[in-house]
């Protein structure tokens, strides 16, 4: 156990195809708790965090060795690291967490895990293991849990922490006023009665224990439906007498029908009655002593339904029988079809004439309504039409051609090398004219095919898990799951994206061109509402994503509980996972190549593109076909939005218009959605965040290499900058390096670490940003880090036109050299007298220097033909 609870976890959990990995934060532990699946192992998680009789509970524990025997009587043995160990007050061993659906395909290929007859799941080379240490192993089951009450405890987390302050007794005296004597009330009445305003102490009472519901029977979410109790005995009584909802798969009850006949006895009230005469509307019974009564048929038949007569007149029909197979399979038309016909029957009785309908018809119908009246007791049915009935309703084509094209399916169609429809029935055909039988036709063969495999079958055998993703199931379908997928109030799950802009952007001072920026979204799952956003030219990192998390304490002073995001290296850093753990934020991966899963941003990020930036000068739509765009439209030559100007735009988009428009999916506008979010379910003061210097520097990612050298009488350098601090000036300091964070969107200072001190350097040229407001600092930080981040390839671009200018003067002074030397020459041969008597002798020395100078000459060199 001091081992377990010393060692970090052995490895690190990893979303999958099927998983969605998530890292909870976990204040009963103070550490971060893995969990591999947010369906199975995270509500074990949860339900412990706030489980008064467990301790301490710890992920991924060291491997042990499990032995056991298989079923040839064989031992074997493996290395498993079990997902939890436990530490309660009746309980302490392993827990390992499995899917209900997993286990029962493992019974079936292996002997390590069992299903008792008490139903319940062990694993005997578990318990054998942790016996030997006198200490536990059970198996932790999905649908074990009642996720009512799940969804309750998540919701009500913020009030289960013993740290959530207290109701003021003035207040909680106010609360109990507002059930005016009555035992209970309506969760949605209580919160109205304060206008939302009380709505966070309701729920602190509740996870107090001095106001009651049902956890497990009612959602808290709910506030229409949920009933709030002052005392819990009334609330438990009240639970029992309360009609309960009829349980997936629970069969309808029996429809209880009357066969008449004279002679048949029944109990009513404990009496004996006999029939004396059953009619088609009276029946008359008769005592044991007594006159003889007369009642309708529909009030005998009303007595049987509820039960108050019994007896042998009383035939219980399931609705799995006739009755039901022809009520269920009859259509519309058949059954308005079927009550004229009653109509006119009940004429008839009547004494009135009917011409229009013939009278062998008339009696034929009188015998198919006796007949279901006798044998189902009820003659409705007899009157429904049976033509769709008519027929011969057996397979036209043999077994064997049935077998066959089976076959063809299985191994060509859906095979190892999967082939199209045509080419499988060409070879059915083929097949079919080996064996020395007719084969279908075409038709026949596709209807074949879609009864048997499904489009997503098909997909899955020509391109494999990603093509057949679109056809799958959209959700997965567990009528017991009551946590809603998008959260159940505003702030519960945020998802967090990135997407390239698709608008290019220009420089603000020379209105240079500047690509495509990078927006980062940070929006809420329940209410669509964007929490934050960042709009930057440098791409996604973890310091994005932690420029994001500030950006939402500054607008609304909280951050959700759970964060959702995809597997990009951006959210695996560690200094943003320990800025969530800080924070209380559990993390949530997707898994790889499951769009599904990040539906919600990323159909935000198409809105955003459809109504705002696929409207505005230098958006990228002409560039997606350039063939016939123009250069005169191409948009990195019309642009003239500069970061500044679109991040203004961009957040007067969020604000006014987007989260005011409605929501298809919601009914209201995101605004609304989010303001009754947050009056019904509570502001909870106690997730507010306090923006402090320790707060600002922890949301701060570290410079490249964590650290920087101090430069005497100089500072810190970062990028082409000195930051500098009076601290600086102790000699001791000189020349060490000290660990810097800096603010991405704000390039006028950086903190530096000397000894356990964080301290805060100025930046002297930054002068520029004095009296700025803090978007307009963040903005021209962005931009300015934009532009060093081009300092490569500027500098590339300006060493080649120095390059060129150094070329050429370098030809110059070749020049001038050898003219130098030619005038020298010339000078001596005058001195002399000597005289060339060589023709344009004169010329030489200055087509020599030429020639020195341009070594190139095409017009000197050897002409040579068009490359073809």
């Amino acid at each position: 156990m001091e081992r377990i609870r010393g060692e970090q976890p052995s490895r690190r959990v990893r979303s999958g195809p099927g998983n969605v990995a998530c890292r909870y934060a976990s204040k009963k532990m103070g550490r971060v708790i893995q969990a591999e699946s947010h369906t199975c192992e995270l509500p074990a998680v949860i339900l412990w965090e706030h489980n008064q009789e467990v301790y301490e509970f710890y992920d991924q524990c060291p491997k042990i060795r499990l032995s056991y025997v298989d079923s040839n009587g064989i031992r074997r043995g493996y290395n498993t690291a079990p997902d939890y160990f436990v530490i309660a007050e009746n309980y302490i061993g392993w827990v390992e967490c499995k899917t209900e659906s997993w286990l029962h395909q493992k019974i079936k290929e292996s002997n390590v895990f069992a299903y008792n007859t008490d139903q319940k799941w062990r694993c005997p080379p578990g318990e054998a293991f942790a016996a030997g240490y006198g200490l536990n192993f059970s198996v932790w089951v999905d649908t074990s849990v009642n996720q009512i009450f799940l969804a309750n405890v998540k919701f009500l987390s913020d009030f289960l922490d013993v740290d959530a302050p207290a109701v003021a007794p003035q207040m909680e005296a106010e609360i109990y006023d507002a059930f005016e004597g009555a035992n209970s009330i309506l969760l949605k009445d209580l919160i109205g009665a304060f206008d939302g305003i009380r709505s966070g102490a309701i729920y602190k009472l509740i996870a107090d224990g001095k106001l009651f519901f049902n956890w497990e029977a009612d959602s808290i979410a709910e506030a229409r439906f949920t009933r709030i109790f002052r005392d819990e005995r009334v609330m438990a009584a009240y639970s029992r007498i309360a009609a309960t909802p009829r349980t997936a798969g629970e069969k309808l009850p029996a429809i209880r029908s009357l066969i008449l006949d004279v002679g048949q006895k029944l109990l009513w009230d404990g009496q004996p009655w006999e029939v004396v005469n059953a009619g088609t509307e009276s029946v008359f019974i008769k005592p044991a002593s007594g006159p003889i009564l007369s009642m309708p048929l529909a009030d005998i038949q009303s007595l049987i339904s509820d039960g108050h007569i019994s007896g042998e007149l009383v035939a219980s029909v399931d609705l799995a029988d006739e009755v039901q197979r022809r009520l269920l399979s009859a259509s519309a038309s058949d059954m308005s079809t079927a009550i004229a016909r009653m109509d006119i029957l009940k004429a008839l009785a009547n004494g009135m004439p009917l011409k229009s309908v013939p009278e062998r018809t008339l009696r034929e119908w009188k015998r198919k309504q006796a007949i279901a009246e006798r044998e189902l007791g009820n003659g409705v049915v007899g009157l429904i039409s049976r033509v769709k009935d008519r027929g011969n309703r057996e397979r036209k084509i043999s077994d064997e051609v049935i077998q066959l094209i089976d076959t063809v399916i299985d191994e060509h169609l859906v095979g190892e090398s999967p082939k199209s429809i045509s080419a499988c029935y060409s070879i059915l055909l083929a097949l079919s004219d080996q064996m020395g039988i007719a084969g279908p036709s075409i038709k026949t063969f596709r209807a074949e095919i879609n009864k048997k495999k499904t489009i997503g079958d098909r997909k899955q055998a020509v391109q494999g898990d990603k093509g057949a993703y679109q056809y799958s199931e959209f959700v997965h379908w567990r009528l017991d799951n009551a946590v809603p997928v998008h959260g159940q109030r505003a702030f519960d799950i945020a998802h967090v994206d990135h997407t390239q802009m698709d608008l290019q952007l220009v420089d603000s001072v020379f209105g240079k061109s500047m690509g495509k920026p990078w927006l980062s979204i940070m929006l809420d799952a329940h209410t669509r509402m964007v929490l934050a956003f960042v709009i930057t030219y440098e791409r996604p990192s973890y310091r994005t994503c932690m420029m994001l998390m500030r950006d939402c304490i500054q607008r609304h002073r909280r951050v959700p509980d759970t964060i959702v995001t995809d597997k990009g290296s951006e959210f695996e850093g560690g200094f943003w996972e320990i800025l969530l753990a800080c924070l209380k934020v559990s993390k949530k991966t997707r898994p790889s190549a499951k769009g599904r899963y990040g539906s919600v941003i990323e159909r935000f990020f198409g809105v955003a593109n459809q109504q705002f930036f696929h409207q505005l000068k230098g958006n990228n739509l002409p560039l997606q076909k350039p063939r016939s765009t123009s250069p005169t439209h191409d948009p990195r030559k019309t642009a003239v939005w500069t970061l500044q100007e679109i991040a203004v735009s961009f957040e007067d988009y969020i604000e006014n218009t987007y989260s005011r428009l409605e929501h298809s999916r919601l009914g209201v506008s995101p605004r609304e959605a989010f303001d009754h979010s947050l009056r019904v379910t509570g502001v909870r003061h106690m997730r507010m965040i306090t923006e402090s210097e320790e707060l600002a520097i922890l949301c701060l990612p570290d410079v490249r290499g964590g650290v920087r050298r101090i430069a005497h009488g100089r500072g810190i350098k970062i990028g082409a900058n000195f930051y500098f601090n009076p601290m600086f000036r102790e000699a001791a300091l000189g020349n060490t390096k000290v660990p810097v964070k800096y603010d991405p969107f704000d390039l006028g200072y950086v903190y530096a670490k000397i000894g356990k001190e964080w301290i805060r350097c100025e930046c002297p040229e930054s002068a520029q940003l004095v009296g700025r407001s803090e978007t307009e600092i963040q903005l021209i930080s962005h931009e300015a880090r934009a532009h060093q981040g081009a300092a490569t390839q500027r500098d590339r671009g300006n060493r080649v036109v120095h390059g060129r200018n150094l070329l050429a003067v370098d030809a110059k002074e070749r020049l001038l050299l050898h003219q130098k030397k030619a005038a020298e020459v010339r000078a001596a041969e005058d001195a002399l007298g000597i005289v060339n008597l060589l023709e344009g002798s004169d010329k030489e020395p200055e087509e020599q220097a030429n020639k020195a100078a341009n070594p190139f000459d095409v017009k000197a060199g050897e002409r040579f033909g068009e490359l073809k």
